[in-house]
């Protein structure tokens, strides 16, 4: 029981440690000089899930609504993204990305993806169909 417990302490702490470094790694890779990286988050997601409120984006990025309000506000001022009127409820708005800011969002996805490619491509068909396996188990892990 104790050795089960030592093991899981160790997976952990050896998921937890590839996983910030990874994460840091791609981060630098598509480093843009026009926005900071919690900018290009909401950016990146507002391209993958479409217009979102204000708060699901807080939420989402996991801060407070006066932070978010923050970002939003440079992003908005540099023509990134636009808040308009919820036409479901005039008392909300919902923020769009506009074709700029996709266009920096695509640019660091690209750039993500090409380091990851790259560094894919030496590795044997085995060590590939671990990866696979285990960014599965990862995104569903993620997901809970």
């Amino acid at each position: 029981m104790a050795k089960e417990s030592d093991e899981l302490e160790q997976l952990a702490s050896d998921l937890r440690v590839a996983s910030f470094l990874l994460t840091r790694r791609m981060r630098l890779e598509s480093h843009l000089e026009a926005v900071t990286d919690s900018q290009l988050t909401v950016l990146m997601h507002l391209s993958r899930v479409g217009a979102r409120t204000p708060g699901q984006l807080a939420e989402y990025e996991r801060v407070s609504a006066p932070s978010m309000n923050r970002t939003l506000n440079a992003l908005e001022g540099a023509g990134y993204v636009r808040r308009v009127d919820d036409p479901a409820d005039r008392r909300r708005v919902i923020v769009e990305l506009m074709p700029d800011g996709d266009e920096l969002a695509r640019t660091a996805r690209t750039r993500r993806n090409a380091w990851l490619k790259r560094e894919l491509a030496p590795m044997s068909g085995e060590e590939r169909e671990l990866l696979s396996r285990a960014a599965a188990v990862i995104a569903g892990m993620a997901r809970r």
